[in-house]
């Protein structure tokens, strides 16, 4: 069995951490990168921590890998989230693209 890697470049277009880049590794078998205003050791390994945007819920959503294609899930945000101008249902999963926008608080990430 070969496991799935995938890496996701997330660009800060807009808020408190413009012009900031992330890589997050993803894995099928630890497929899941939390972002959020948590600074916990999951967060800081795995994931996005964003303190500095207080419209971000502490857990606010997840992104993951699933048959090859990247997905974002909001985890139950008290602020909700939008890609490309659509809201989030808490719990479905949206199909991220190249050049696709998430805002979520007052950040933006492409």
């Amino acid at each position: 069995n070969i496991e799935q890697h995938m890496a996701v470049k997330l660009s800060v277009i807009s808020g408190p951490y413009k012009g900031k880049v992330w890589v997050l590794e993803l894995a099928m078998n630890n497929n899941v990168c939390p972002i959020g205003r948590s600074s916990g050791k999951k967060f800081r390994e795995n994931g996005l921590s964003l303190p500095k945007d207080k419209e971000i819920s502490t857990t606010h959503a997840n992104i993951h890998l699933k048959d090859g294609m990247i997905f974002y899930t909001d985890a139950g945000s008290t602020n909700g989230s939008v890609v490309n101008g659509d809201v989030v249902p808490e719990g479905v999963d949206v199909e991220l693209k190249t050049g696709m926008i998430v805002s979520i608080g007052s950040t933006q990430l492409e």
